[in-house]
């Protein structure tokens, strides 16, 4: 647990401590989201929660980003939906997403981190969705014991977190230095890395073009070029065993109805995330 020593002394609840995701949403949210992208991701939403998990319940998306997944829980109907973000500029995005795309929906978007009391004073949630954001706080396990809470009995958990690798290390010192990089030197590393990618696609007998061009598909809608943005500069970061993840869920009264967990690879172009569904067992009490 590196990261959550390094990070012990810091404010895990402030945007300064952390790579700003917000410049890469409201860009996302600006020239790449459209109706087609809006679908990819309903079709990745709906292969973890189901529509009736969501209907009619209370939603709450901790760490809301672009506002996309907010925008596929409101397709089914939930009586209210909150998303939260430390980024004033994620909670921007998200913002003008949700304008355009369900004004008329019960929404709400605000500035808040999962440690913040007052956002456990609004709890529980029949559904507390974090994709890909609790390994991103600077301590990754209490991020998960928080949102546990947050979960009303006979609720769901959904998270996806960065599975373990061998070269978890190692992106833990790109991540830290791309993180400081001037927008000129990101957007190097960037090119570099794509084209890294885009070698090692011809090395698989994969045509790069055809990767690149149906990458939103299978990745929530996003673009391969906010995408790398977004992994290359994911600082703090943490990565977890999916069994790990699972016990510490199972103590706490979560249990796993389903997922999507892999076997680590070599982690070469990333990590990958590990996609968890947890029930909270009702005769648990917080």
């Amino acid at each position: 647990m590196k990261e959550s020593a390094n990070f012990r002394s810091k404010d895990l609840t402030s945007v300064s401590t952390h790579f700003r995701f917000g410049e890469n949403w409201r860009d996302f949210v600006e020239t790449w989201v459209t109706p087609e992208r809006i679908q990819d991701a309903k079709s990745r939403f709906t292969k973890l929660l189901r529509p009736e998990e969501v209907a009619g319940r209370r939603f709450l998306d901790l760490g809301c980003g672009s506002g996309l997944s907010l925008l596929c829980a409101l397709e089914y109907r939930p009586t209210f939906a909150l998303g939260v973000d430390i980024d004033p500029q994620s909670v921007e995005a998200a913002r003008r997403l949700l304008s355009r795309h369900a004004a008329d929906a019960a929404w709400e978007v605000q500035c808040a981190s999962v440690f913040d009391a007052a956002l456990a004073a609004r709890g529980p949630f029949d559904v507390v969705h974090s994709w890909g954001v609790l390994h991103h706080t600077g301590d990754l396990w209490r991020a998960l014991g928080e949102a546990a809470r947050l979960v009303a009995d006979g609720g769901v958990l959904v998270v996806a977190i960065y599975r373990r690798t061998r070269l978890c290390g190692f992106w833990t010192v790109v991540k830290r230095l791309y993180k400081d990089l001037p927008a000129s030197g990101q957007r190097a590393v960037r090119r570099l890395y794509k084209a890294l990618f885009c070698a090692y696609m011809l090395l698989r007998l994969k045509n790069p073009r055809r990767v690149l061009r149906e990458y939103p598909r299978s990745k929530r809608g996003m673009s391969f070029d906010h995408d790398a943005h977004d992994w290359l500069g994911g600082y703090p970061y943490e990565s977890a065993r999916a069994e790990d993840v699972i016990e510490f869920c199972r103590e706490r009264g979560l249990e796993l109805v389903r997922g999507n967990i892999r076997r680590p690879g070599s982690g070469l172009f990333g990590t990958g995330n590990d996609e968890f569904v947890f029930r909270k067992r009702s005769m648990h009490r917080r």
